[in-house]
C-alpha cells in the first residue's frame, strides 16, 4: 500500500525535482550529484507539512533511535550512493541482464537500510532477516544465479510470512 512505501514515494519526488532543477540550468549530473542535490533540496523547510499523529516509520525511529527516509534523503542518500550504484555497476560490468543488475542494486541496499516499515511490521528480528537475506542472495551469485534467485524467493516467503514489506 502506500503507507509502506510512503518515503520511497518521497524520495523519488525528490529526485524528480532534482533533476528538473538540474535540466532548467542545462547541468548534466551524475547519479551521486543527483543524489547530493536531493539532498539538499529536502532539508528545506517544508511549512505544509501537517501536524499530526507521527507516522508508523516515525514511532519506529522515536523508539529505536534510527534514521529515516527523511534523513537518508538529508543526508544526499547514502544508501543508494554506497550500497545501490556501487552494486549496480559491479553488476553491469557482468554478463547478465539489466533486470538482474537493478535488482542487484535492490538487494545491495536492503542488505544496509534501516526499514522502518520493515521494523513497525516484523521488529529487529525481520530486519536482521531482510538484511542477511538480501546479502545472502549476494553472495551466492546475485539475483542472475540460479542458486541466488533460490534464495531471494526464500527470502520472499519469509518476509511475506512475517508481514514485512521491505520499501518503507
Amino acid at each position: 500500500g502506500v503507507n509502506t512505501h510512503r518515503g520511497a514515494i518521497w524520495a523519488l519526488g525528490l529526485m524528480v525535482t532534482a533533476a528538473a532543477l538540474a535540466r532548467t540550468t542545462q547541468q548534466y549530473l551524475s547519479a551521486v550529484e543527483l543524489c547530493q542535490l536531493a539532498g539538499q533540496i529536502a532539508q528545506l523547510e517544508d511549512r505544509f507539512i501537517p501536524k499530526k499523529a507521527l507516522s508508523h516509520g516515525q514511532q519506529v525511529q522515536k523508539k529505536l533511535g534510527i534514521l529515516g527516509a527523511k534523513e537518508q534523503a538529508q543526508q544526499g542518500f547514502p544508501t543508494i550512493v554506497n550500497f545501490g550504484l556501487k552494486q549496480l555497476y559491479q553488476s553491469r560490468s557482468k554478463p547478465m541482464k539489466e533486470e538482474f543488475a537493478r535488482l542487484d542494486a535492490l538487494l545491495a541496499m536492503m542488505t544496509d537500510l534501516t526499514d522502518t516499515c520493515v521494523l513497525y511490521r516484523s521488529g529487529t528480528s525481520g530486519l536482521k532477516l531482510m538484511q542477511q537475506g538480501a546479502q545472502q542472495v549476494l553472495d551466492l551469485g546475485s539475483s542472475s544465479s540460479l542458486e541466488g534467485r533460490r534464495a531471494l524467493h526464500l527470502l520472499e516467503i519469509d518476509l511475506l510470512r512475517m508481514k514485512a514489506s521491505a520499501g518503507g
